[in-house]
């Protein structure tokens, strides 16, 4: 699925249409949170992690920590030990909770099946 989401850029005055699956991760850093696309663009946005999160519900992002959205299609592997690691492309590694480990893999086996 996709989702877009309307973001204003208040230092250009811009507002910008993002396709989710032209998303490789979101990363919360307090109250904003930092998008990196796959052609590694970063933007950061002045919304919590959360209410992106919300924003991009239909979409391939999953919850995988409670600092880090990620796109399924982007999931190259996933460590099931500890520490719990997910590899994405562009050799990116994002961690997985333990909360979070069951639902990471549950998505993956069901993106896996299609």
């Amino acid at each position: 699925m996709t989702s877009n989401l309307f973001i204003a850029d208040m230092k250009f005055h811009h507002l910008h249409s993002i396709d989710s699956n032209n998303i490789l991760f979101c990363k919360a850093s307090g109250s904003y949170t930092e998008i990196l696309f796959n052609n590694l663009k970063r933007i950061v946005v002045s919304k919590r992690l959360n209410i992106v999160e919300k924003y991009l519900k239909n979409s391939n992002l999953i919850r995988c920590h409670k600092s880090f959205l990620v796109n399924q299609n982007e999931i190259n592997s996933f460590s099931n030990k500890k520490p719990y690691v997910l590899k994405l492309s562009n050799d990116y590694s994002i961690y997985v909770s333990k909360r979070k480990k069951r639902e990471v893999m549950e998505n993956i086996s069901r993106l896996r099946l299609k």
